[in-house]
């Protein structure tokens, strides 16, 4: 580690993910709730643990992952409820601390089916299925706009949700390999380990 490595570093994220790996479930839960990101981390926790039950085939993991599946899940209710726009645009979001992988990817490879039946979510591959038209748009206009394609100019758009998807890949999790593992300052022991190759 260098010295600007050692500044920049996340000591409770650390702390967080060597918790988990060490299936110190108390230290897990403390350093996730002084930590940042946690919809992210109690994704990885998640991740982490259903790969330890996968491998381990024991059923205390799944009850852990479980655990940190329905803490993300608590946290995107409150946020949905508070504002349903900032979270549609947060689950799209790259996290840097965790490789630029968004919500919806961690969720995706944990296969964090409570994360992504949430309402949030399914908002949101709402707004992608229908092009972002905005939903008070009435049936017969969109079936209108697919015959004349000129028509469709003149649909309400979410543009707040367009611009941000243009920025952000959804799911390419086939051909990405997540870099938050090489993120850590224990990058030896997790590679070593091969805890994120299910």
């Amino acid at each position: 580690l260098t010295i600007t490595d050692s500044i920049n570093m996340d000591i409770d994220r650390e702390l967080f993910l060597w918790s988990v790996i060490e299936d110190r479930q108390d230290l897990a839960l403390l350093f996730w709730s002084r930590g940042k990101n946690k919809i992210s981390a109690a994704l990885v926790a998640a991740l982490i643990y259903k790969h330890y039950a996968h491998t381990k085939h024991d059923k205390n993991y799944i009850q852990s992952a479980d655990k940190f599946e329905d803490l993300a899940v608590q946290i995107l209710e409150k946020l949905y409820e508070a504002n349903s726009q900032a979270c549609l645009k947060s689950i799209i979001r790259q996290i840097p601390s965790y490789g630029n992988a968004t919500w919806l990817e961690l969720a995706v490879e944990a296969n964090a089916k409570e994360f992504i039946a949430h309402r949030a979510v399914q908002a949101l591959f709402n707004d992608i299925w229908f092009g972002y038209i905005k939903e008070s748009v009435s049936d017969i206009k969109i079936v209108f706009s697919t015959f004349m394609l000129w028509y469709s100019g003149f649909l309400p758009y979410n543009e707040n949700l367009v611009t941000e998807d243009d920025n952000t890949t959804l799911i390419n999790s086939s051909n990405k390999s997540y870099s938050f593992v090489k993120q850590t300052s224990k990058e030896q022991w997790i590679g070593q380990s091969n805890y994120f190759v299910i």
